[in-house]
């Protein structure tokens, strides 16, 4: 939890760098917000308790304001919307019951909705599989967080590299 959290601070001060190098001065030049990344799924329990966690690049750049996170239930063709509003942490945190759900999202500013990402395709298995079937998650769960992890440190680099080539072009 710790290594967690000290991941989302770097982050956060590389967001906060790449701010201060473009002088503060943001506008919304691409109109709606960049597509988000497919979110990744992860059920650490095992007990249908689910973080959703995902990325959208220049999110800052785009001054989202908001998200949205579509959930699907495929054995009752319903769907559940999940609107809140930006923090410093893309994830989401719910209860879900045993079966295949499909999850997608997208951000939004003060210009309109940015494209639904990808959509990711996830079996909750809260608490009725075997032991090995437990065993797999867990292995499934540490690629997960392994891609998640680099796939944020990707952003906050283009980040960085976006707002230095803005105030270079800038003669800041």
């Amino acid at each position: 939890a710790r290594e967690k959290c000290a991941r989302l601070k770097v982050k956060e001060e590389m967001d906060q760098g790449a701010k201060k190098a473009m002088g503060g001065n943001m506008m919304i030049a691409s109109g709606v917000p960049n597509q988000c990344s497919c979110p990744f799924v992860e059920e650490p329990d095992g007990n249908g308790r689910v973080i959703i966690s995902w990325s959208c690049s220049n999110a800052w750049r785009d001054e989202v304001t908001e998200y949205e996170i579509e959930v699907g239930f495929p054995d009752s063709d319903t769907f559940k919307l999940i609107k809140f509003r930006k923090t410093s942490r893309l994830e989401h945190t719910m209860q879900l019951r045993h079966g295949s759900h499909f999850f997608r999202v997208r951000a939004r500013n003060m210009v309109g909705y940015g494209a639904w990402s990808l959509e990711e395709h996830f079996v909750a298995d809260a608490g009725v599989s075997s032991a090995k079937a437990k065993e797999q998650r867990k292995t499934r769960q540490a690629e997960m967080s392994a891609r998640r992890v680099l796939m944020r440190q990707d952003e906050a680099r283009d980040n960085i590299k976006m707002a230095m080539s803005y105030k270079a072009s800038r003669g800041v």
